[in-house]
């Protein structure tokens, strides 16, 4: 049963504060257009030590006006913030579980079991689309690349493959894992995507004006905004037909530096 109304006033902004235990809560950005559209969710920071979704997420949620949107969109920049207060690598501190291995959820299980919980309880009816940003945590290195699913509904499989092409990334994955946060929403009916780029805990200015382009793409792709088209050069260079498997992949990332956590909450919209 849900417990929030994941909406904000029509051209407005709002933050809502999911509670998922006395200790633990996930906070989200609602922006709501002054037209109707489609619900996308972005989400960054599942695993504490991946920062580029997390500041790609804060800078839009600065800089996307709601007036200039049709539909809704809403920005959760860190889901796990227990992993990354701890800088923990890929899992919550509390239980040692990977949230990206914990779906279904739990509402009587752990704290990762409850968080997982919450998220299908209170984002993903709302969602017409997710996607989740993911940064090569601190033991990887990710070349760019974005997982659809394919053993899901042919509707759904489409829709993601869909969205997955209009993203200027090099690879597109189809994957077959069914319990992660992006993944059981496709089991449950919602077109999702994972995108993984950068690592070793580490981000730049690159990668997160990268990141915040895919986002653009993608709400281009179902409407929300118009943006110009990019050069086919830009675009994906190539298809990957193989079905998920974990690894490291090596990318050539140069320039970067790190996000500096702190024990005090931080509030990520914020100047």
């Amino acid at each position: 049963m849900r417990q929030y109304d994941m909406k904000a006033a029509p051209g407005e902004k709002t933050v809502i504060e999911l509670k998922v235990t006395d200790q633990t809560s996930i906070r989200v950005l609602v922006i709501e257009g002054k037209e109707p559209g489609k619900t996308l969710v972005v989400t960054a920071g599942v695993h504490g030590c991946e920062y580029i979704g997390m500041e790609a997420l804060r800078q839009l949620g600065q800089e996307l006006e709601p007036e200039n949107i049709s539909g809704r969109l809403i920005l959760i920049p860190v889901v796990n913030e227990a992993g990354f207060y701890a800088g923990a690598r890929q899992v919550n501190p509390f239980d040692g579980k990977n949230l990206n291995r914990e779906f279904p959820g739990k509402e009587d299980g752990t704290v990762t079991q409850r968080i997982a919980k919450v998220l299908e309880q209170e984002i993903y009816p709302v969602a017409d689309f997710l996607m989740d940003l993911h940064g090569g945590d601190v033991n990887e290195k990710a070349t760019p690349f974005v997982y659809f699913p394919y053993e899901t509904e042919e509707a759904v499989r489409d829709q993601a493959r869909g969205g997955a092409a209009s993203l200027s990334l090099p690879y597109r994955v189809r994957s077959s894992a069914k319990n992660g946060f992006y993944s059981w929403a496709a089991q449950c009916g919602i077109p999702a995507l994972l995108l993984e780029r950068g690592g070793q805990g580490m981000w730049s200015e690159r990668e997160i004006e990268a990141y915040k382009e895919n986002v653009l793409e993608l709400m281009a792709h179902l409407k929300m905004i118009e943006m110009k088209k990019m050069s086919q050069k830009n675009r994906k260079r190539s298809v990957s037909p193989i079905t998920w498997k974990h690894q490291n992949v090596v990318s050539g990332i140069r320039r970067s530096k790190k996000l500096v956590r702190s024990s005090k909450k931080v509030n990520f919209w914020d100047n």
